[in-house]
């Protein structure tokens, strides 16, 4: 599988979420119905991770703890692969005002 320049090497990373920044993008992604809807469809396979981690907010919040230094501190990533459970998840969204947004995630 093939991916692609997920980041700009020239892109700031951000080296470490807060705890609060983290509780900040759990909350943005699971108070939107269709955003929740969206990242857990079936296409993605995110369903056996989402019940060995215990549901769906706890795999977003361990998701975003793996994630620690791979996103840019603003604007778009793009399947940015991060390992969970022994699965490699690839996420895209955006970092506004320092809080990542999951637009999707997904298992290849």
């Amino acid at each position: 599988v093939r991916v692609s320049r997920a980041v700009k090497s020239s892109t700031k990373l951000i080296s470490q979420f807060s705890t609060s920044t983290i509780d900040e993008a759990v909350g943005l992604v699971m108070k939107n119905s269709n955003d929740v809807k969206h990242i857990f469809a079936a296409k993605h396979n995110l369903g056996p991770l989402v019940n060995k981690l215990g549901g769906q907010e706890n795999t977003i919040r361990t998701v975003l703890n793996a994630a620690n230094g791979k996103l840019p501190a603003s604007g778009v990533f793009n399947n940015i692969p991060v390992n969970v459970g022994g699965q490699t998840i690839f996420l895209r969204g955006n970092v506004i005002n320092g809080v990542p947004r999951i637009c999707t995630m997904f298992i290849k």
